[in-house]
Order: structure tokens, then sequence, then C-alpha cells
């Protein structure tokens, strides 16, 4: 550990910086979680086949425990660095074509697998909210795996990235499965810069049932997972700190809240938080590294211009499926179209003192799908009906915020 502590601090890129210890207690919660619930399994084996598979899950841990939480970039170096350190050890298998982020490990197999190989099928649904649609992609798939693994031993989670790369949609997505399931009871809470103590107090609370006098908790045989969005917007208070923040904080350390009214101490018991926020800056705040030494962080990434169109593609092919033919062809050439054009604005139009709103994010580009999806299948019936509300939805969300002709 100590020489990739030591890499972290004198070259890594994190969006926001993590506490070493957290790093440490992450790797720990992640090893108990892989080898705790296969242990009555995993000690009947032999030793020569046992001492591999432990090996191989502390190198799934240390890889995600200590970059997990690193810039595209990093990740890359980071790949390289742990390449070198663990090759002299031969007990691991270390896959040669893909980077170590790109593998699990397989109890089954015993060994580092591929995530796309558990990647499941795409089924568009029309019910679904289209900010709610989650198209299984690997980053979908790894980031809710480690968020479903730390919330077995009750460790809590914080999911950070730029604006747009699915923080709430991952983390949402894994929590309703495991509310489905029965084990979990999942309740969410938006925070805002106006969010005070008392009102998160209260929400929390309201969740809870009552043991005793002293004590409240999860409903019996259930456990609740608090998920925090927009963790580090709350405006800071004249002794800057974050009221909000510092619940939680208490709640991490001390596992309890105070009465408001009565002033006595309430024991919390079967509670987790996982959160999701963005860096600080534009009205987010940073937040004090006493509550994030509690969470394992992980930065999701930008995805890549083939995720982009795979997702988009299985949205769009999916929403024109009852749509004549010359309709359902151009899904792929809208959604080709709408990512250059994102790629080339984020890129071409950076912003500027003068043009300070220039800034293009996936947002925009989900925008820009989701107004071709309010397509009508009595309206819409040529190629030419598609192209015309496509281009009006490219100059609604992408020309309207141009200041000039030559942009």
């Amino acid at each position: 550990l100590d020489p990739a502590l030591k890499f972290v601090r004198k070259q890594a890129v994190q969006l926001i910086d993590a506490v070493e210890i957290s790093r440490v207690a992450t790797l720990c919660s992640l090893l108990d979680s892989l080898m705790g619930r296969e242990a009555a399994d995993i000690m009947k084996l032999d030793p020569a086949k046992l001492r591999p598979l432990v090996c191989t899950a502390f190198l799934f841990s240390f890889v995600w425990s200590v970059g997990g939480n690193f810039s595209q970039q990093s990740m890359d170096a980071f790949d390289s660095f742990c390449r070198d350190l663990f090759s002299e050890t031969h007990d691991v298998k270390i896959p040669g074509s893909a980077d170590l982020y790109s593998y699990y490990l397989d109890f089954e197999s015993r060994r580092l697998e591929s995530w796309d190989k558990i990647i499941p099928q795409f089924q568009y649904n029309p019910e679904v909210p289209f900010f709610d649609i989650l198209v299984p992609t690997i980053d979908t798939q790894r980031y809710g795996f480690l968020l479903e693994k730390l919330l077995d031993v009750k460790h809590s989670v914080l999911f950070t990235g730029t604006t747009g790369v699915g923080k709430s949609v991952i983390a949402k997505g894994m929590l309703n499965r495991l509310q489905e399931k029965g084990k979990y009871i999942n309740v969410t809470i938006n925070f805002s810069a106006q969010t005070n103590s008392i009102r998160t107090q209260e929400i929390i609370e309201s969740k809870l049932e009552k043991k005793r006098k002293t004590i409240l908790g999860a409903p019996v045989g259930k456990h609740i997972a608090i998920f925090v969005d927009d963790l580090n917007m709350p405006k800071l208070d004249r002794y800057g700190s974050q009221p909000p923040i510092e619940l939680l904080r208490q709640y991490q350390d001390f596992r309890g809240f105070y009465d408001r009214e009565k002033l006595f101490w309430k024991d919390i018991k079967d509670v987790t938080i996982c959160a999701a926020c963005a860096p600080p800056g534009g009205g987010r705040n940073p937040v004090t590294p006493r509550f994030l030494r509690h969470f394992a962080m992980f930065c999701l990434p930008q995805p890549s211009e083939t995720s982009l169109k795979a997702i988009f593609k299985a949205i769009t092919k999916g929403f024109l499926a009852d749509f004549p033919a010359p309709v359902k062809e151009a899904a792929e050439s809208i959604v080709n179209a709408s990512v250059e054009i994102y790629g080339r604005m984020s890129t071409d139009l950076l912003p500027t003192p003068a043009k300070s709103h220039y800034l293009f994010n996936l947002r925009d580009l989900s925008k820009c799908i989701q107004g071709v999806l309010q397509a009508d299948s009595g309206v819409i019936r040529e190629h030419n009906h598609i192209f015309r509300l496509y281009c009006h939805e490219c100059q609604r969300v992408f020309h309207d915020r141009l200041v000039d002709k030559t942009d």
C-alpha cells in the first residue's frame, strides 16, 4: 500500500481529494465483502487454489480502493503502476489486453473476467421518464457492482464526476434494484443551497421506526440506504461550515443525532449513507475531509464517443420501433450527428469572459435526444418530418445559446 499512497500524493489528479485512511478502509471493506460472503466455500479450497484467489481479490480491491477516485489520465498511469507493482506476484494472472479497471473477480472461474460478459440487454420501456432511463454499459455495471458490495458491509459510498455523467442515475438504479430484492429501503434526499440541518434531520427521522425512547432504526429485517444527491450544494454559514453536512458527519462519527427539543441523544441503527456530487465550483462548496473520510469515493469518467452512441442509439431505436420504416432508419444518423455536434461544440466553443455561458455538458446532448423522443407516430410519418424535428431540437438546445453569427 505504501508505494500506492506515494503515487497518489505525487502523481494522481483527483476531482475531490480523498483522505488516505479512507482508501485503506475501502480496501478492507471491499475485501471483506468479496471474501466474506463466499467464506464458507473458500475455506474448503485447497491451499494451492486459495492463495491465487485471495491475491486476485486483493488486486481487484486494491485497484478500486486506491485508484477509483482518479481522473481518466491518472487511471491510465495507475494501471501501468499496478502492473509493475504486481508483476512479480505469480499468484495473480493479470490480463494483458484492457486496463485493470475493465475486469471483475469471477468466483466461479476464480480469475479476472471482463465486465462486458455480465452487461445485461437493454429493453426500452416507454413508461420510464427519459432522465431515469438507464442503458447498461461497462460503467453502470462496475460502479453499481462496487456500490452493492460496499453496502453489503455497511460502508458509505460517494460518487463524484462532472455534470451529466450519470452519478445519480447509476446510484438510484442500483438502490432501486436492491429495494426490489427486499434487502433495503431506499430514501433519496436532494440537497440545494437552501437546505438546512433541521429539515434534513426531519426527513431522515420520518423514515425510521422508534425502537426505544433513545433508539431509532430501520424496520425489522431491513436496512435503510439514504442517498444524498448534490451533497456539496448547501451554502456555508457565517463560520464556514455546512450545517446539513455537519449533521450527517455527526451521524457518521457517532451513529446518532440529538433530539432538537429535549436535547437527549438518539442512537440510529441500520442506516448507511450514499451520496453523489460534482467537483466544487459554480455554487458547489468544498466538503470537509472529516466527513469525506467515511466514504469510499469513486470518480465516474466521461463516457467515450462509442459509449455515447451506443446509449442513445439503444434509446432512440427503442422509441422509433413503432414508426414507419423511413423514420426508423433515421435513428442512427440522428444519434451520430448529435454526438458529433456536442463533441465539436464542447471542444471548439469554450467559455470566455464575454461568453461565460458556453458550458456544454452531457445534459445538453440528452435534451436534444429527449426532444426527438417527443415525436408523435401519427404526425411524423416521413424521413423529412423527423429531420425537421431534429433540426428544431438542435437549434433549441445548441444554437439558441450562441451569441454571434460566426459561432
